[in-house]
């Protein structure tokens, strides 16, 4: 980080009413450090996949005309899968509003998630039970470690206590505010899309930050194999959505942008 940056970072911290915390732990060193579930697809044969659905949704349709009963397909359970967080991968994207008149000596941030829960209920045949929830503990979130930002394509690492002031920001009460909400969910309302074990899914709910619930409709990729489930979605959402101001200094010199950028690349185990 150069001089000017350094100044701009030192000056935040006086414009904030906490303590501010010592170098903070960098558990991603590497982008190869990062989970990145998505690319086991490659693995996956798809195309069987496939046309085990178009058949599946074959049988479905020559069962509803056949006037007979009990020669049918039995239908598809309902399954619940448990996210596997050591394999998974969650993460919120803040950009730095180019706007700003100091743009150029402040930084975008990425923050992942851990100790996290979720959970996918899913049935093959029909959506009327799929539900999606997650949740995760705001204190525990991971900032700018260097990993991640080589993953999400930023050019250069935050030294350890310059990560440890951007911390301090946002679990300030202006921002998160994680002495009061110390939790960032989703709860899934509806799923709508074709199913099956290859499926592109249009999901509505609610995420909550700063217990503030926001609708948002996520299209979400799901693939079935083997007794896991493979998610993957890309949705953004706005700060002033959950009655926020993006974090400023300096007058405003240097601030964040409006748009959150949420990812998921998740792979979660069925329930036995």
């Amino acid at each position: 980080m150069n001089a000017s940056a350094r100044m701009i970072v030192a000056l935040g911290s006086m414009s904030i009413a906490c303590t501010k915390e010592g170098p903070i732990a960098n558990e991603y060193n590497d982008a190869s450090d990062v989970p990145s579930p998505s690319d086991d697809i490659d693995d996956i044969p798809l195309d069987e996949l496939e046309e085990e659905d178009e058949q599946r949704d074959q049988d479905d349709d020559d069962d509803d005309d056949d006037d007979s009963d009990g020669d049918g397909p039995e239908p598809e359970p309902t399954i619940s899968y448990d996210f596997d967080e050591d394999n998974s991968l969650i993460y919120v994207q803040v950009f730095k509003d180019e706007d700003a008149w100091l743009s150029g000596m402040a930084h975008n941030h990425v923050i992942r998630a851990s100790g996290y829960e979720g959970e996918v209920d899913y049935n093959l045949d029909s959506l009327d039970d799929c539900r999606i929830s997650f949740e995760f503990s705001v204190t525990d979130l991971q900032v700018d470690e260097s990993g991640m930002r080589e993953f999400v394509g930023y050019d250069e690492p935050l030294a350890s206590d310059d990560r440890a002031e951007i911390r301090s920001n946002m679990l300030d009460s202006a921002q998160l505010n994680a002495g009061v909400y110390d939790t960032i969910s989703f709860e899934s309302t509806q799923c709508t899309g074709d199913g099956g074990a290859v499926a592109e899914l249009d999901v509505t709910g609610n995420l909550r930050v700063r217990g503030t619930d926001a609708q948002v409709s996520p299209t979400v990729t799901v693939t079935v194999y083997e007794g896991k489930l493979y998610a993957q979605s890309t949705f953004e959402v706005r700060h002033s959505s959950f009655g926020m101001t993006p974090y400023s200094f300096l007058g405003g010199a240097v601030r964040n942008s409006d748009p959150l950028r949420f990812t998921l690349d998740i792979v979660a185990n069925a329930n036995d």
